[in-house]
């Protein structure tokens, strides 16, 4: 399978500095507390897991060899023995069966071509009421595009995510559109949906 060129992301202080004052914390949606595993994937992971401490382990997976072993580097650099690090494939995170309380997706899900094999994986490996957080940037002017042109600008509209989450079999939890306003730093603003794996 052809791997995409992926430009390194520098996060901007305003943009963490605007997350941190969202209405609704991605931690929060997970209902992280003592004891819980959770999947970090995209921006920032790595500070999330320094942030919750070794009462909550993460898991962090990745399909590319050259980042892999960066994250390593980067986890070992920092001392977090909270961090579980799985290599999976580009259609599936060979996550453990119905072993996390949540999965944390970042500026990612836009890059995922198999995604709604990968979302069938993540069904899976949520424990039942786990939840799944998606949060992704879109520019205005593009909402309306196809998902093609969106996903080649590194976008995604919510209402495409919404559709992929249903069809996986998700229950969506909570919609929240603006989530952080970027337009000052990006040109976009970034949504979020808290889905939910059903309890049976």
């Amino acid at each position: 399978m052809e791997e995409r060129v992926h430009r390194k992301r520098v996060a901007d202080p305003r943009q963490v500095a605007a997350a941190r004052r969202a209405n609704t914390p991605i931690e929060d949606c997970c209902r992280l507390t003592r004891g819980r595993h959770w999947l970090p994937r995209g921006l920032h992971d790595c500070k999330t897991c320094r942030h919750r401490g070794c009462e909550r382990t993460g898991i962090r997976c990745g399909h590319r060899s050259k980042q892999t072993q960066q994250l390593e580097d980067h986890l070992k650099a920092r001392g977090l023995s909270n961090v579980a690090l799985v290599r999976g494939d580009a259609d599936n995170p060979h996550l453990p069966v119905a072993a996390l309380d949540a999965v944390i997706i970042v500026d990612t899900y836009h890059e995922m071509d198999a995604h709604d094999t990968i979302l069938k994986h993540i069904l899976t490996a949520l424990k039942p009421h786990g939840r799944l957080v998606l949060c992704e940037p879109i520019a205005d002017e593009r909402r309306k595009a196809t998902r093609a042109d969106q996903e080649g600008r590194h976008e995604l509209a919510m209402a495409y995510a919404i559709a992929d989450l249903r069809k996986a079999g998700f229950t969506i939890i909570l919609q929240q559109d603006p989530f952080i306003d970027r337009k000052a730093v990006k040109g976009d603003v970034m949504w979020m949906v808290v889905a939910e794996k059903p309890g049976y």
